[in-house]
């Protein structure tokens, strides 16, 4: 485990469909980790990244309210905090995270577990604070 105090992974969920947000947070605890959040506004994400400890994170790239989740991204990569973006819809505006996962919506139980599971391997022993 990297940077979170619980016995399993945390992983820090953006996610702003509440119902997709459910089924992702029940997935990961089916599948052994814990989730921090899910958040749906940018202002929550930001939030998150400053105030709880967690191991990996997962972006939704379009939020509430016309926001994106790239100032969350950008902050993750500054301190070596592996993630991931989720999206539904093409992934060419991404070329900038172009070193990270890209999920595309709609993805399924075993590639959403397989992302994280990779994320973990690629997360760094000392996490930048």
């Amino acid at each position: 485990m990297v940077g979170s105090r619980n016995a399993k992974p945390t992983v820090l969920v953006v996610e702003d469909e509440f119902l997709l947000a459910l089924d992702i947070e029940e997935i990961l605890g089916d599948l052994g980790f814990h989730v921090l959040g899910p958040v749906g506004f940018l202002s929550q994400a930001l939030e998150a990244i400053e105030a709880a400890r967690f191991d990996v994170a997962l972006l939704d790239v379009n939020l509430h309210d016309g926001e994106n989740s790239y100032r969350a991204a950008d902050v993750l990569t500054k301190r070596g905090i592996p993630f991931a973006l989720m999206t539904a819809y093409d992934g060419s505006q991404l070329a900038r995270y172009g070193d990270h996962p890209l999920l595309q919506k709609p993805f399924d139980r075993g590639e959403l577990g397989a992302c994280v599971r990779h994320l973990l391997e690629s997360a760094p022993a000392n996490p930048a604070p």
